[in-house]
């Protein structure tokens, strides 16, 4: 109802305040920034592929076909021998009928992956193999067969059996990615003080150094000061620049702020909202939800209190009780399931017993039917137990008796005798 609607929020003001809010619109000045406005001529690109195809070559996918004569586990060296034969065997079959090296796997190959498909392994980029495979195929000739090369799997024999294309027009794409990323860094690092100055010398405005780097003006959501969210314009050092004298009172740009590697943020101050407690209107239905879930949580409280009294009256209830389950009393001292540790609380003089266990989601009924004694310890065991016991109490009494004597006693060391004597014993 609408007092205590009212009274809730008049309580618990603090509860709907709002810290000072800006909004602001900003520039980004980072290499990413400047990388799309970079132009690359087509003479650029040709020398860096010129000066680069070793490179490109070597970094293309290879598609190679193998056979796998395949390691048992914990092979000896006698067995790793035999292997090794085979496997030259094979490559010598391959190397005499290389248009039948898929039929070979086929039939020969252990590696139940590729040798269906006549040990095609596909495309692949340099690194996505075992380290003796990799050296091998990306140092072979289209269409040579080498072998046998070992690796932790066994003895393979390799036949390279496709490239990936690296002529210009195919790693075109790349190189000028490529180099707008080593273009745009450059001029990052050579002008990061300039952005800096026309941020001062143009403070009133934003755009002159956007118009300088081609920067597209955004604006921010409503931040808070102090703000704990995540986001590139919530670190600490914005937060502050965005709510300094000079950005909310003169009304100047920030200067410029580095939020990550290499990434300077710039703002103006857009709109500012000063620290307020928000409308009743604005936390009204907030408000209603949790006024509405308190009485629910009450009423289900009292409802379990009133049933668990029924059942300790012996009552018969209607009560849709989970499946019974055995618990050991270690599960409820090791663990922090409150419904556990109130079980073995109960009185269970007569059974069953009852309790209501009270939580953030409600409250929980548990009924305790049986009562399942530990088993007897083994009377070697007991007798073991009994001594260890005893000795225990017995070294406890004497360190006690040996205390109070100290307490009572005035004696005193002489430090120097003490130390004669450790002397004369070594």
């Amino acid at each position: 109802e609408e007092g205590a609607v009212k009274k809730y929020y008049d309580a618990h003001q603090a509860d709907f305040r709002v810290a000072d809010q800006v909004r602001v619109t900003y520039v980004v000045f980072s290499p990413d920034s400047i990388a799309e406005h970079v132009i690359v001529s087509e003479a650029e690109l040709r020398k860096y592929y010129e000066d680069h195809a070793t490179q490109f070559t070597q970094q293309a996918k290879r598609q190679a076909k193998h056979i796998l004569v395949k390691f048992p586990e914990k092979a000896t060296a006698e067995e790793k021998d035999a292997l090794r034969r085979k496997a030259e065997d094979l490559l010598a079959q391959a190397k005499r009928n290389p248009e039948q090296f898929a039929d070979l796997a086929k039939k020969y190959s252990e590696d139940v992956g590729s040798a269906p498909s006549g040990g095609d392994l596909g495309y692949f980029m340099k690194g996505a193999m075992v380290k003796q495979f990799d050296d091998a195929v990306f140092t072979m000739k289209l269409n040579e067969i080498v072998g046998p090369v070992e690796t932790q799997y066994g003895f393979h024999i390799i036949k390279l059996t496709g490239i990936q294309s690296t002529d210009f027009d195919a790693v075109k794409s790349e190189i000028e990615q490529q180099l707008k990323k080593q273009k745009a860094t450059t001029v990052f690092s050579t002008e990061a003080e300039n952005f800096g100055n026309i941020l001062w010398d143009q403070a009133d405005s934003l755009k002159p150094v956007a118009d300088a780097y081609k920067l597209t003006i955004q604006t921010s959501p409503w931040l808070q000061r102090n703000s704990h969210s995540d986001g590139q314009l919530q670190t600490p050092k914005f937060l502050e620049a965005v709510f300094s004298p000079d950005t909310l009172k003169d009304k100047r740009n920030t200067a410029p702020v580095e939020i990550a590697a290499s990434t300077l943020v710039a703002a103006r101050l857009l709109d500012f909202k000063a620290a307020h407690v928000k409308p009743l209107e604005d936390v009204r239905n907030e408000i209603e939800i949790k006024l509405k879930s308190e009485i629910a949580g009450k009423a289900i409280v009292k409802d379990g209190a009133e049933k668990l009294k029924k059942l300790q009256q012996g009552e018969q209830l209607d009560i849709a009780w989970t499946p019974a389950q055995n618990i050991y009393q270690r599960q409820a001292r090791m663990g922090s399931d409150a419904v556990l540790k109130g079980a073995f609380r109960l009185d269970v003089a007569r059974l069953p017993a009852y309790s209501a266990i009270e939580s953030p989601n409600g409250i929980t009924l548990v009924r305790v039917s049986k009562v399942i004694e530990s088993e007897d310890i083994f009377p070697e065991k007991r007798k073991i137990l009994g001594e260890q016991l005893q000795q225990l109490l017995v070294g406890e009494e004497l360190s006690a008796y040996i205390a109070e004597l100290k307490s009572k006693a005035d004696v005193k060391f002489n430090q120097q005798i003490l130390n004669l004597k450790a002397t004369d014993q070594n």
